[in-house]
């Protein structure tokens, strides 16, 4: 089974090499270092330099990704842990959508200005990502929200449906705050952009509280014949798993074939020694896993006392 798994690895991971055989065995540096550094290689991997990329031709180094994790170690991750990930979501999405056709309490429609502000920073986030010819960073978490936030707000979704974008979004939601307390505009190159950058990661944190406020979605049970604890723990598991199919597949393949760091997916995040070497992407979805269990938990948590302390004032009132 072992050899097999190998040899198969071994087929998946020459297949991935040829998705861009121009890219490095390591990331460019930051910074200029030779005058004549090197982005990507030839179209087949040549080092002539008529064909090569250089660094100072190209004005997103900091964006470029390489083979940090060999082709083979890329496509062992994708034969283990997409399988895994799929059967997660397979075995519990459906128990979690016939609970969200029970929910019943919560408002219809959406916090005023809602919509307006999703379709803005929606048409914004696709103004500066053409401009800049960043297209596919569309895929980063925060600009995900951005996108679920839009489908919660102009789609037209049966209950079932509805709840389980609320839940996507909720759960994910906790990803801006890194992106505030490490903030990186290195690549924010047009005018407005930096502050854009700002609102749009405030405007991510505003948003679920603004549907958490005025009692269109809630992380409690919807069932008394499910707990609040079973409930948040199935959604944290389907979310971790539907998180990681999605980077770990297909946003690796387009990181790879584009030749972009996308998410981190190619190359752990500079500045820190803490998540590096060949499981580095394990260890980032293990802290992305704990970073969702972290929001899911304080959100129900403040749910429960808020719910608790309305109780006791009604019983106060009679």
């Amino acid at each position: 089974m072992e050899s097999l798994l190998h040899s198969a690895a071994g087929a998946l991971g020459r297949w991935v090499q040829s998705l861009n055989p121009s890219l490095l065995k390591h990331n460019p540096p930051f910074e200029e270092v030779t005058g004549s550094d090197i982005c990507f290689l030839g179209p087949n991997g040549e080092t002539d330099e008529s064909l090569v990329i250089f660094c100072r031709d190209f004005t997103m180094r900091s964006l470029v990704g390489s083979w940090y994790l060999s082709p083979t170690r890329h496509a062992l991750e994708m034969l283990i842990l997409s399988p895994i990930f799929l059967m997660v979501i397979w075995k519990i999405l459906p128990s979690l959508l016939q609970l969200e056709g029970k929910r019943s309490g919560t408002k219809a429609g959406h916090p005023l200005g809602i919509p307006t502000l999703a379709a803005s920073c929606m048409a914004a986030h696709l103004f500066y990502k053409t401009l800049g010819k960043k297209i596919l960073f569309l895929c980063v978490p925060c600009n995900v929200q951005w996108q679920l936030t839009v489908l919660i707000c102009f789609g037209s979704w049966s209950g079932p449906v509805q709840g389980v974008l609320y839940q996507l979004l909720l759960s994910y939601c906790g990803y801006t705050l890194p992106a505030l307390a490490t903030p990186d505009v290195s690549d924010c190159l047009f005018p407005f952009e930096p502050f854009f950058f700002w609102f749009n990661h405030i405007a991510l944190l505003v948003i679920p509280i603004a549907y958490l406020a005025t009692g269109r979605v809630s992380l409690l049970s919807p069932s008394r014949t499910c707990s609040t604890l079973w409930f948040n723990v199935q959604w944290w598991l389907v979310t971790c798993a539907g998180f990681g199919l999605f980077y770990f597949l297909p946003v690796s393949l387009v990181s790879i074939a584009s030749g972009y760091n996308l998410n981190y997916m190619l190359s752990p995040p500079p500045g820190q020694d803490l998540i590096v070497g060949d499981s580095y992407r394990l260890m980032s979805i293990g802290c992305c896993a704990l970073l969702i269990f972290l929001t899911r938990g304080s959100i129900v948590m403040v749910e429960s006392l808020t719910k608790a302390a309305k109780k006791q004032a009604e019983k106060k009132a009679e």
